[in-house]
């Protein structure tokens, strides 16, 4: 089984393979930056894998016509019970909201 981890390949000078010929089975995706989700949308379609990630992420990924793993931080789900790590970087209004409720 391949699980590749935030496939920013494409404009990325350190990717050593080109988005066509990665394999995965499953894609996980730690947030919605494009330095993380990156090609994460073509390797899915091409791999026919979904992809795994923040539920709220997922949610809009699926719009794209790829299947998607929506999960909660720190919740484990998918092959081997995959577990998203947190990403406080990457949702800062989000924890903003939280602090003033």
């Amino acid at each position: 089984m391949k699980v590749l981890i935030d496939p920013f390949l494409t404009g990325n000078p350190n990717a050593p393979v080109k988005p066509e010929n990665v394999q995965a089975d499953y894609i996980l995706v730690t947030h919605g930056h494009g330095d993380h989700l990156g090609d994460a949308v073509e390797i899915a379609k091409r791999n026919n894998a979904p992809i795994i990630c923040i539920h709220e992420l997922s949610r809009i990924l699926s719009r794209y016509d790829v299947e998607t793993m929506g999960m909660n931080m720190e919740e484990r789900q998918g092959p081997g019970a995959l577990q998203l790590p947190w990403s406080l970087h990457g949702t800062p209004q989000m924890w903003k909201m939280r602090r003033e409720t």
